[in-house]
């Protein structure tokens, strides 16, 4: 839509004991949790980033927000469907699934790898009929009017710009590419980006911060995020 909403979020959960200065734990303190979900921004507008960090500056200077590892950040990319089919989705599942373990898992804590609100990311490839996947997948998907949706939620809670808009371009290129040869292997008969789409699946983390060339803050902010979780896998 076209308005920001901070609602009530009953999943994020609190140890009210930390946030109570020291000797004052006879105080009680209810701390809510909130979801904040902005309107449609587009990622490449010059006033839409500058509006985002505004908020996010409010919400932590006047709203004293915070984040905990019970949070996350949800990043929806929209697409028009354009001769996008169940075939196409289903494939483009597939393909992120199996792309989950080397590229996402290594700059997300291990929180956020595979819990009740953030599963990994599966699909049917047989059963046509069946609902592709849960709402709660790290990487899911919907279809609204004329409108195809994907959904990231690895990523922890953040209040932090940088964090969020690096998040959101790495899916965004990554989304790109699969459904674009996802959606040309399919209408065409021919698998011509088959080659490509198999480099791209094999591809770690580190292969395809430079495989898009994005600039070196983006790289280095990805492979401090590596060394920081540890992921001995790469």
């Amino acid at each position: 839509g076209s308005e920001w909403v901070l609602g009530r979020d009953g999943s994020i959960k609190w140890n009210t004991l930390d946030l109570i200065p020291p000797r004052t734990k006879s105080i009680i303190i209810n701390p809510v949790g909130y979801e904040l979900s902005t309107p449609k921004l587009e990622l490449f507008n010059h006033s839409h980033i500058p509006l985002l960090c505004d908020i996010l500056s409010a919400v932590k200077t006047h709203l004293k927000g915070t984040v905990n590892h019970t949070c996350g950040t949800h990043v929806h990319i929209g697409f028009p469907m354009n001769e996008i089919y169940k075939d196409h989705i289903r494939c483009m599942l597939a393909y992120y699934s199996h792309m989950e373990k080397k590229v996402f898992d290594p700059i997300v804590p291990i929180s956020r790898r595979n819990n009740l609100y953030c599963r990994k990311t599966t699909t049917d490839l047989e059963n046509k009929y069946q609902k592709l996947n849960s709402r709660y997948s790290q990487f899911n998907t919907s279809q609204k009017c004329d409108n195809l949706r994907f959904e990231s939620r690895q990523l922890e809670g953040t209040l932090d710009i940088y964090e969020a808009i690096y998040w959101a371009k790495l899916q965004t290129y990554i989304v790109y590419d699969l459904l674009d040869s996802t959606h040309d292997l399919l209408c065409d008969g021919e698998d011509k980006s088959y080659i490509y789409r198999s480099k791209l699946m094999q591809m770690n983390i580190f292969d395809i911060l430079f495989h898009y060339n994005f600039d070196s803050s983006m790289i280095s902010f990805f492979i401090d995020r590596v060394i920081k979780f540890k992921s001995r896998s790469i």
